[in-house]
């Protein structure tokens, strides 16, 4: 699989068909594989296992980047001012002033209103809808945490709840979801269709006056 554009294998099934072995693979690449490649695949796989095989190949595309090395910061030193010691001062006698009375004025406090900041409420987020999607059989596996063990499988354009959890574990990114009957688990966002709401407009009734009789003398 090296060799194939370096592409890794994230997850793969198998089932049988008579004589056929379906594969189930997904694959993370730098690059999409060509036909040729998958051609090259599916024949290395049917030698190797002496049998009919037929191979479905899922791509996730990833970004190998170099290593990237920091540069180096320096210090930039500073001066310090030193205090140079002057003359000490002679002392000098000072008149002391005779205390004179003063009158004080008499300060009544008086009343402020204060203000009390009301707390503004927040929204809380609310899960979104979604679906499952590009689900091949047996099913999509929904596991107890990312690539944990296998809690549930999922059909086909199933009704699930997006909730809050965002994890990438081994460059696949999984999201926490729960299902219609009300487990909680994880699965490859890949595999996840969100569904936007959209709002229905509604028909307001006007009630129509009924014409007045009048008397004719």
């Amino acid at each position: 699989m090296n060799s194939i554009h370096q592409a890794d294998v994230i997850e793969w099934d198998a089932t049988q068909t008579g004589e056929t072995l379906h594969l189930n693979i997904v694959l993370r690449t730098i690059l999409p594989l060509t036909y040729e490649d998958s051609v090259a695949l599916q024949k290395a796989i049917a030698d190797r296992l002496q049998r009919p095989v037929a191979v479905a190949i899922n791509q996730i595309f990833a970004a190998h980047l170099d290593p990237l090395v920091p540069p180096t910061f320096t210090t930039t030193p500073t001066d310090t001012l030193t205090p140079t010691p002057g003359p000490s001062p002679s002392p000098t006698s000072t008149a002391s002033p005779s205390p004179t009375y003063t009158p004080t004025e008499t300060v009544i406090p008086t009343s402020t209103s204060t203000n009390t900041p009301t707390p503004t409420p927040t929204s809380t987020p609310t899960p979104a809808l979604g679906l499952a999607a590009n689900v091949t059989l047996p099913g999509l596996r929904m596991r107890q945490w990312p690539d944990g063990p296998v809690i549930a499988l999922l059909r086909e354009r199933q009704n699930l709840t997006i909730l809050y959890g965002y994890e990438i574990v081994n460059g696949l990114v999984w999201v926490e979801i729960m299902d219609e009957e009300g487990r909680t688990g994880w699965i490859p966002q890949v595999y996840l269709l969100v569904v936007t709401p959209t709002s229905t407009p509604t028909s307001r009734v006007s009630a129509t006056p009924s014409p007045e009789a009048t008397a004719i003398p």
